[in-house]
């Protein structure tokens, strides 16, 4: 324990560091001016003021929250004098605990008897010290209460003899009070640290229960507090709570139902769910979901996750989508009437659909390319396929999922992750880590199910190395990797990747397309990769293009490489080395398919 502290104490701050504590420090500050200026709920902004404190710790170490709580010192003194000094020690000091509290991940039962051991210690010292410098004479004022503990317990025994009850009191009740009154007053500094820890208990479960809250919203991958035999005790205390204004006849009070609606909440919360078991999850594993943990069967040897099955994992039946603000295209093939807004369908306008009558089944551990030009449809079919987008008409069935249902939402993107065209648009945390674990954590997952996950998810894209790194500090491709192990640590059962390798160079371009691959072989995920590059399209198992919100052409990479006279039409660019391998088979050579580019040409005629 003190290596560990002695890590987090370091000889000297960066630069980003000291700002980065300033900055917080200055947060803190504002939440502090307002808890004093606030004319109204000045007191529930106290609760947040540890919170900068604890990021800080968690982001850096403790030697640079302790510098940010000195500055907070400096600014709160000279903006409202020295009486602000006390209430900043105490939050300041109740951040910086629980900093160090949350990165070592101590439990839930020590860090509240720890919080309130040391805040009760430390107010009683600071109400001692108060006493002793404020000149008020300990041992007269405690020779006076002694005194007035005399004349009550007096007038007691005067009363137990008048109501008949002075034998009970002279030999039963008499000795346990002297008995008390020599431990009160000869214990008095004992007495006072009691009872400040007695009302200090609740105070740190409070506090910790906020912090811990917007910790975890800011993505920091903490554990939930409370948990464990702690969050037994709370849900114990409420429901005998709920019992007792039962039988008061307080069933219909406002604070009696209130209570009624988290003791449901925290027994829904963790109701034991049977999760679907992910298809590329490790043979023999256990699979969790919201921390249970299930024993699955993997898929048989031979199959491809759900392959040989029937049923599609995603079922597409005669979706016609329309933007609601697309524009009026009159002359354009294939427009429909739709009615104008506020006219009761008395008023139409002819629009182009983004998609027309579009059908297409794509099954569990499939390839699947979705190929087509800008304005093609391409996008806006594949964001169908999570609920991104739901159907003007027609029905998208995911896993047996309608996605016109809204409570099966959250269901069908668990299933279906997105890679979109830009990286940056999916990456939240300013460490790669951390940015593979912000969906897990705010999820309320186990810390050792998110760390599991997470180890997996980067070894699974080859980013574990570039664990401690900031994401802007990566190349195009290792972001574009970092948000693919964001969306596996989910473990769905299909990506799509959506425009995913656009913005990449060739090289890095290619690395993605063979990571999508890798992922499809070796763990059976299913693969829906939209682009308008047909090199990307050469190892799909199956190939659809679009053109005008309606599937062109379908089929094997094979079948739609072979009639690129087609595909010039639907506005694809053939690329050179493609149509150089065409060339060179419509005279007899052997080319394979899968030969894309000019070094695979080249080692084909070789071989």
């Amino acid at each position: 324990m003190l290596q560990k502290f002695r890590e987090m104490m370091p000889g000297k701050l960066t630069a980003i560091e000291i700002a980065e504590g300033a900055l917080l420090a200055d947060i803190a500050v504002v939440l502090q001016l307002l808890t004093i200026y606030l004319p109204v709920a000045g007191g529930y902004i106290t609760l947040l003021v540890p919170i900068p404190f604890t990021v800080l710790v968690l982001r850096r170490n403790l030697y640079a929250g302790i510098m940010g709580l000195c500055v907070a010192f400096f600014v709160i003194g000279m903006l409202t004098g020295i009486q602000s000094f006390f209430p900043m020690l105490l939050e300041g000091g109740a951040g910086l605990y629980l900093g160090i509290m949350m990165k070592y991940r101590v439990r839930d039962v020590p860090l509240v008897l720890l919080g309130a051991t040391g805040s009760a210690l430390l107010l009683s010292s600071i109400l001692v010290i108060t006493i002793l410098l404020s000149g008020i004479p300990i041992t007269r004022t405690l020779i006076h209460l002694h005194r007035n503990y005399d004349a009550i317990v007096a007038s007691l025994g005067f009363a137990a003899v008048h109501i008949g009850l002075g034998g009970w009191w002279k030999h039963n009740a008499y000795p346990i009070v002297i008995s008390f009154e020599t431990l009160i007053f000869t214990y008095w500094l004992l007495l006072i640290y009691m009872l400040v820890w007695l009302v200090l208990c609740p105070v740190v479960i409070i506090v910790t229960t906020v912090t811990n809250f917007f910790v975890r919203l800011l993505g920091y991958n903490v554990p939930p507090f409370p948990g464990g035999i702690l969050d037994k005790l709370i849900r114990w205390t409420m429901q005998t709570l709920i019992r007792v204004a039962l039988r008061l006849g307080l069933g219909k009070h406002r604070l009696t139902g209130t209570l009624i609606k988290e003791v449901r909440r925290r027994g829904i919360t963790r109701r034991e769910r049977r999760p679907q078991p992910p298809p590329w999850y490790p043979q023999g594993a256990p699979v969790h979901c919201d921390g249970v943990a299930d024993n699955v069967v993997a898929p048989l040897a031979g199959t491809r996750g759900g392959e040989g099955s029937s049923v599609p994992l995603i079922d597409i039946q005669h979706v016609t989508y329309i933007y609601p603000d697309q524009k009026t295209h009159e002359n354009a093939p294939g427009n429909v009437l739709v009615p104008l807004a506020g006219t009761r369908g008395a008023v139409t306008r002819r629009v182009a659909p983004a998609l027309q009558d579009v059908s297409l089944q794509i099954q569990q551990g499939e390839y699947l390319v979705i190929l087509g030009h800008n304005g093609s449809g391409k996008s806006t079919l594949a964001r169908h396929c999570n609920a991104l987008l739901t159907p003007s008409s027609g029905h998208v069935l995911v896993a047996g999922l309608d996605t016109r249902d809204k409570p099966s939402q959250r269901a069908i993107r668990d299933k279906v992750g997105m890679i979109f065209q830009n990286p940056d648009n999916q990456i939240i945390a300013t460490v790669v880590e951390d940015d593979v674990a912000w969906a897990l954590t705010v999820r309320g997952l186990p810390a050792s199910l998110i760390a599991e996950r997470v180890e997996q998810a980067m070894a699974a894209v080859g980013i574990s190395d570039l664990r401690e790194l900031a994401p802007h500090r990566l190349s195009g491709g290792q972001r574009q990797r970092l948000a693919i192990a964001g969306v596996l640590a989910l473990r769905p059962q299909c990506i799509i990747a959506d425009e995913a390798t656009s913005q990449l160079d060739p090289l890095s371009r290619m690395e993605i397309v063979s990571l999508l691959h890798q992922l499809n072989r070796e763990h059976g995920l299913t693969i829906i990769h939209v682009t308008h590059l047909l090199e990307e399209a050469a190892l799909a198992q199956r190939v659809v293009v679009m053109e005008q919100g309606q599937i062109a052409m379908e089929g094997t990479s094979a079948t739609i490489f072979a009639d690129l006279e087609r595909l010039r039409q639907l506005k694809l660019a053939i690329p050179a080395p493609i149509e150089l391998a065409a060339r060179l088979r419509t005279v007899g050579l052997p080319v394979a398919q899968e030969a894309v580019t000019v070094e695979a040409i080249a080692q084909e005629l070789v071989h």
